[in-house]
């Protein structure tokens, strides 16, 4: 009886160091891409408080939408990873899992990018100054369509952690903390010969990143 529970342990070990070696670049991908929303919060805060309370409550405005559509794409990846634990070679429901996030990608956002487009009466609608509506949807004009790119990563990202190959996400997330903080600081105050856009260079700093390190995702895959 000592041999199969000895087999049964090295199983069980095994399987463990699989799913950490798996496992720990997705969660430091996890944190790397807080990372890169903190940077801008930071740099929006040397322009005022005001702005950072509007850029604030602008962010927070779009999170919950967010989770929302992150949790519809996140279920691509149990999915994907079931029809190559079935079949190595199933590319027809990997492929077939993958389009149904991208129509879910290409719905979701018009009603998005319009609700987020007029973000300013929905923020007066919640007793938010006229001030801090104003600078919100300012901001948001410019931040809101990194949205997309952002989902395409993570459904790539899910694509890439089926196939046990999430290590180019982390080096991509941890890449776009620092283009992220040379955009957003050029565009928020005007260096390197960029003009100083102020909350709008915030947001716009987070869409280049996005569509930067994306599209890099892209290439790989």
């Amino acid at each position: 009886a000592t041999i199969p529970m000895k087999a049964d342990r090295g199983a069980w070990l095994g399987e463990l160091r699989a799913m950490l070696t798996l496992a720990w670049p997705l969660i430091l991908a996890n944190l790397t891409q807080q990372v890169i929303q903190a940077t801008d919060v930071l740099l929006m805060g040397r322009l005022g408080s005001t702005q950072l309370a509007a850029a604030t409550l602008a962010l927070n405005l779009t999170f919950t939408i967010n989770i929302f559509l992150l949790g519809l794409i996140t279920a691509s990846a149990p999915m994907m990873a079931t029809a190559l634990g079935q079949r190595a070679n199933s590319v027809r429901d990997v492929r077939r899992t993958f389009r149904a996030g991208l129509w879910l990608i290409l719905i979701a956002m018009p009603p998005y990018w319009l609700t987020l487009w007029n973000v300013g009466p929905i923020m007066r609608a919640f007793g938010q100054s006229e001030v801090l509506a104003s600078q919100g949807q300012t901001f948001l004009r410019a931040y809101m369509w990194c949205t997309a790119p952002w989902l395409l990563f993570q459904l790539l990202r899910n694509f890439m952690s089926a196939l046990e190959r999430p290590r180019v996400v982390l080096w991509l997330s941890l890449s776009g903390i620092l283009l992220n903080f040379m955009l957003s600081w050029s565009l928020i105050f005007g260096h390197f010969g960029l003009p100083a856009l102020g909350l709008a260079g915030g947001g716009l700093g987070s869409t280049l990143t996005w569509l930067l390190i994306c599209g890099a995702l892209v290439a790989v895959a």
